[in-house]
């Protein structure tokens, strides 16, 4: 099956949430929703911008069902007690996700993730907490290069693979802002940016 920009889209945007600290069904249902959502913006949704921005149609004022991740805005709900979102009318559920995003990727779903979470662990917080940021900086640069290496992957790998194990599911320390950085730039991975960590050698896309 092909992996597409909406799938690379949902499992960044799931990292994001995670590494900011939402629990995993949470983060799950926040990747999928905002997928969701910049596919539409992208139809011209009404509220949104297609680069990621705050909102999912309407007033991005805060409401008693709005969730702040940074400066994006999604409707919120609460089934059994797990935070999860909505759009449409249409709640993003961890069943939603497992059809729509993780069996895409087959066996090599929990290999995907963890690629994400150390991705993700090269930006300064302020890149993860800004939705324009994180689309410009984050997954332009490796949503085409992501979307063909994990299609060719999953033609051969089948079915979703069985539940991830604590170790893969721990979040990346090194998530605070300060220190400089080199943007993670396509086909290079190698011009000075200054918030991408010294330490850090993205590979190049």
């Amino acid at each position: 099956m092909r992996v597409g920009r909406f799938q690379i889209m949902s499992l960044l945007q799931a990292a994001r949430a995670y590494t900011l600290g939402l629990p995993l069904e949470s983060a799950h249902s926040w990747g999928l929703n905002r997928a969701i959502f910049i596919a539409a913006a992208r139809r011209g949704f009404k509220g949104g911008s297609g680069s990621g921005g705050s909102g999912s149609g309407g007033s991005s004022a805060k409401r008693d069902d709005t969730y702040f991740l940074g400066d994006d805005m999604a409707y919120k709900t609460e089934k059994g007690g797990v935070l999860l979102f909505t759009i449409g009318g249409d709640v993003q559920t961890e069943a939603d996700y497992e059809r729509q995003v993780k069996a895409r990727f087959g066996k090599q779903y929990i290999m995907a993730w963890k690629e994400a979470l150390n991705y993700l662990n090269k930006f300064d917080k302020e890149v993860l907490l800004s939705g324009s940021d994180f689309f410009r900086e984050v997954y332009r640069p490796v949503r085409d290069e992501w979307s063909e290496r994990w299609t060719e992957g999953s033609r051969t790998n089948g079915e979703i693979q069985e539940k991830p194990s604590q170790a893969d599911l721990t979040r990346p320390k090194n998530t605070g802002s300060g220190g400089r950085k080199t943007r993670r730039t396509a086909g290079t991975g190698n011009t000075p940016h200054p918030r991408q960590r010294p330490d850090s050698h993205p590979k190049s896309t």
